[in-house]
């Protein structure tokens, strides 16, 4: 697990712009590559800073031609309970739109109506 030990232990922030392909990330950069690196990049992510992280899970979910719906769920209803108002605020700061307008926009029927009851705040 020495991924999760580089990512977590480091007293600093990691940040996958500034120390990938240096220091820690140099050796990690050539051994890995395709969805590795992709999963690594990911937990890293997260793991700066959580808020942030779902807010874009939730844009690249709506981003685009169609909707990733499975995504926009899985991400609603995991959140909705514990730090979806953060995840609103931060969606708001940083796609200068709510997620409620994001959500109305690219959905529909029922299936709108279920979504935006769940990050309506309580």
């Amino acid at each position: 697990y020495p991924l999760c030990a580089l990512a977590v232990s480091d007293e600093r922030p990691v940040s996958t712009q500034s120390t990938w392909g240096r220091g820690h990330g140099r050796g990690y950069r050539k051994e890995m590559g395709g969805d590795l690196k992709d999963a690594f990049l990911t937990l890293v992510r997260y793991i700066q800073d959580p808020i942030t992280y779902y807010s874009e899970t939730l844009h690249r979910a709506m981003k685009g031609l169609g909707t990733d719906d499975d995504r926009l769920i899985r991400t609603i209803l995991s959140r909705c309970e514990i730090d979806l108002g953060a995840i609103k605020e931060r969606y708001e700061k940083l796609h200068q739109k709510t997620l409620d307008k994001a959500i109305k926009k690219e959905t529909s029927g029922d299936y709108e109506k279920i979504l935006l009851a769940l990050v309506r705040d309580p």
